[in-house]
């Protein structure tokens, strides 16, 4: 589980259930690619979030070592 930006949120959902509901109406594109395409998009999501500064989920130390002088920062501020 991962906390998503609002905006990055409403992009995957718009991918999301573009693709599903073609693949449901029209039988295209194929389930398996909507599901790759899904699963890459995801992907993409994810990483962007475990790349902002203040990211501090699953492995955040190996991620984002700068966290602690980046909340110590927000916190004074």
């Amino acid at each position: 589980m991962f906390r998503i930006a609002r905006v990055l949120e409403m992009a995957w959902v718009a991918v999301f259930l573009t693709l599903s509901l073609s693949s449901a109406s029209f039988g295209r594109p194929s389930w398996l690619l909507t599901a790759a395409v899904s699963l890459c998009a995801t992907a993409v999501v994810v990483g962007l979030e475990m790349r902002k500064p203040s990211y501090h989920g699953v492995g955040w130390s190996f991620v984002n070592p700068g966290l602690r002088a980046w909340w110590d920062s927000a916190s004074r501020g």
